[in-house]
């Protein structure tokens, strides 16, 4: 606990989920419901701030993670001399060499950087571990026990369910689970009155889902899904509403593609970051303790279970998963990696905090395993010196020299893991808001600001004046957010995009708009990227104005001048995937100042910008971007910014094969940059008119039209298609007319 934050991180989804949890709301798919359900009470706990709460609350169950390793390392030990004089507690050495072995294994987990670092950052990985090792307890103790007894199923079923709800991954050792109860009762498997009591074990494990309605129905802020139906609850659940957020996306992690000599890449990513976490000496030890297990006839079956979850939740886990660029931090081995990249052409992730971060979480979950396997290797060395008839002394000795093994991650993790005075989240939270007017509108884009937001307001209790939007929002929030204020839309959308433009339209001139992020194609839809509006960057996020604002130079460099940043402003500096993904922020800002800068004129305030890139992240593509495009301070033609994304053939292409595809939004997007690179293209506008269509946008695809034929056109067949369509398109908007289609 002397490590925790005494604030909010800013990593990972830790602050939706404190969130969600402090607001008893419903976090993203697939809803997580034990994280509110056990997380919620330790808020009352009458010490430091709530973040302070949620991380003892991760703290303690990682610390019962730690407890249990001790007590599995322990029992599997003394198992094997169950019934002999060797057994005796107190005098034997097995009683003190299974203290000892069990000891260094738990502690070797528990200062272990990763685990550490989830220990005190409140995510669903804790949760996971924690059952994981339970689950491994209430095997081991079944099958050293009454194989007849009826408990172990029960209670193994409720424990496997609970598995399941704190985070999807633990489905991952149902393999070595099935495994080892086959081994203890092969009965189990066939009709008999147990599968009443192991059905009734898991229904009473699955009970916590009935949270996810009960609070979907309360309409609380964090409502992801909205899951009162069947329906949203299976898709929430399922994760299915990822697919369903986009044609292109998946209900789970991608592979990334299925190269083997790809997969392999990923399997031996795995291992050195196995290296890195835990040191080589550590890693031959959990090897060797691996050895003893399966070579040990009493201790085979338990040897291969514990093995099985390994594999699942590791190598298996990782030849599945997207393949990381290099690990930071990782020397020799890692550069050996990188060369076997080189030389397969294998595409790796690169410069992506997020997905490096995730994917650090998720090989989370074989740690437990190996610091079993661990435990059991130092016993073996112990066992050795013991049958080659060395004394006490020298054993003792050895014995010494092994509990000083998990002490070394100690040393070398405790600083970068140490979070006690770490303010980046907090800083980042503040700097977000510090230059948003009173009463605005805020439109997150991305994880980050958007949690940020969602913890700073239902949390903190902060700017609630602020009204945030994010742009990763679907029906069910739009539609409660029209319950709350709806002063916001001027006409019924049901169209997604439809909703952002017409917020945008609807209250450009009675508040203030800001956005987050880079300028891409999902902002350039909505009508902000010269049609007819722009955005003015002001530190870490933009106003959207009008086309033909100015704004005052030397103001819009003071938004930086206020903010707060306590730490250093080095990326490097930062050990954390996440901690550099927060700093990414502030680069996206500077790059979009940067830019803004340079398009008016303000050569000198550009300069600037580009000379912060460098200092904070130098070998960021951000700061290379800015280094091609910069030119040397002088006088430029002051003009609104256009987002120039490529060649308009390739956006009119691509448009097309997204409108045969019924890809609605892609399309639009790529059309609208078509017309924006060549506006003299008459067929890109014609077809940005029909896609408008498509999405009932009628007054949209009738400008469009109105546009084409106030031109001399020399295609007449183009001008007959324009005039049909402007003609259908005017009946519909006389009428009143809509087609009920819902995107």
């Amino acid at each position: 606990m002397y490590t925790s934050p005494r604030v909010q991180t800013g990593y990972a989804d830790s602050e939706e989920l404190m969130a969600a949890a402090y607001t008893l709301g419903v976090p993203h798919p697939p809803g997580y419901p034990l994280f509110p359900l056990l997380g919620k009470p330790f808020t009352f706990i009458p010490i430091g701030t709530i973040a302070f709460r949620f991380s003892i609350f991760s703290s303690f169950f990682s610390a019962l993670t730690v407890v249990l390793v001790y007590l599995i390392i322990y029992k599997i030990i003394n198992a094997k001399s169950h019934g002999t004089e060797d057994a005796k507690p107190g005098r034997t050495f097995i009683a003190w060499s299974s203290i000892v072995s069990a000891l260094i294994g738990a502690l070797c987990l528990a200062f272990s950087y990763i685990f550490w670092l989830y220990s005190i950052v409140p995510e669903t990985c804790f949760l996971i571990g924690f059952f994981i090792a339970l689950s491994i307890f209430i095997l081991v103790s079944w099958e050293q026990s009454n194989r007849k007894s009826d408990f172990y199923p029960f209670i193994l079923a409720s424990v496997l369910a609970l598995g399941f709800l704190s985070q999807q991954l633990f489905a991952l050792i149902v393999p070595a689970v099935l495994y080892f109860v086959w081994i203890i009762d092969k009965k189990i498997f066939f009709p008999s009155r147990k599968w009443l009591k192991i059905w009734g074990g898991g229904i009473i494990g699955f009970l916590p889902l009935i949270y996810l309605p009960l609070a979907a129905l309360k309409e609380p802020f964090i409502d992801y899904g909205n899951p009162t139906n069947f329906i949203r609850f299976w898709h929430l659940i399922t994760r299915y509403i990822y697919k369903l957020a986009s044609p292109a996306g998946t209900a789970y992690l991608p592979t990334g593609g299925l190269r083997l000599d790809e997969r392999i890449y990923q399997v031996l990513h795995y291992f050195i970051f196995l290296i890195h976490q835990f040191t080589p000496i550590v890693i031959i030890l959990a090897i060797l303790g691996g050895l003893f297990f399966i070579i040990k006839k009493s201790t085979r079956r338990v040897g291969v279970f514990i093995l099985l979850v390994f594999i699942f939740t590791g190598p298996a886990f990782a030849f599945y998963a997207p393949q990381l660029d290099v690990y930071p931090h990782q020397g020799f081995l890692a550069n050996l990696l990188s060369k076997y990249a080189f030389h397969f052409k294998i595409e790796t992730i690169r410069d992506n905090f997020n997905a490096e971060g995730a994917l650090e979480r998720q090989f989370l979950t074989s740690f437990t395993a190996l610091s079993i396997f661990i435990g059991i290797g130092i016993f073996w060395l112990l066992s050795l010196l013991k049958k080659l008839k060395f004394s006490s002394i020298p054993i003792y000795f050895a014995a010494f020299l092994f509990l000083l093994i998990p002490f070394f991650p100690l040393r070398d993790n405790f600083g970068v893991v140490n979070k006690r005075n770490f303010y980046l989240g907090k800083d980042y939270a503040e700097n977000l808001f510090l230059n948003i007017e009173p009463n605005a509108i805020l439109i997150t884009r991305g994880d980050r600001p958007t949690f940020t937001a969602y913890y700073y307001q239902q949390v903190e209790k902060k700017r609630l004046d602020v009204t945030v939007i994010s742009f990763g929002w679907r029906r069910w929030n739009i539609d409660r957010l029209q319950k709350r204020e709806p002063e916001l839309f001027s006409a019924e959308n049901r169209a997604l995009l439809a909703v952002f433009r017409d917020i945008i339209n609807t209250n450009i001139d009675k508040r203030p708009i800001y956005a987050t992020g880079l300028p891409n194609a999902e902002i350039i839809q909505v009508g902000v990227g010269g049609n007819p509006y722009m955005l003015n960057p002001r530190g870490l996020i933009s106003r959207i104005d009008k086309i033909g604002e100015d704004f005052g130079a030397g103001e819009g460099f003071g938004y930086w001048q206020k903010m707060i940043w306590q730490g250093p402003k080095n990326i490097d500096a930062y050990y954390d995937q996440y901690a550099k993904e927060v700093v990414e922020q502030y680069l996206i800002g500077l790059s979009n100042s940067f830019h803004h800068y340079v398009s008016w004129g303000y050569n000198d305030l550009a300069y600037l910008q580009s000379e912060e890139l460098r200092k904070i992240a130098p070998d960021h593509q951000l700061t290379k971007n800015v280094s091609q495009r910069f030119q040397e301070p002088g006088e430029q033609k002051r003009i609104a910014r256009k987002f120039i994304l490529g060649e308009a053939k390739t956006h009119g292409e691509m448009g097309e094969s997204y409108l045969k595809s019924d890809k609605l939004p892609e399309a639009m997007s790529e059309f609208w940059v078509a017309v924006e690179l060549e506006p003299e293209n008459l067929f890109y506008k014609y077809r940005l008119g029909v896609t408008y269509e498509f999405l009932q946008w009628h007054k949209e695809a009738l400008e469009q039209y109105e546009n084409i034929l106030a031109n001399n056109l020399e295609d007449k067949n183009l001008e007959k298609q324009a005039k049909e369509r402007m003609e259908v398109v005017r009946f519909k908007i006389d009428n009143n007319y809509y087609e009920g289609f819902i995107f």
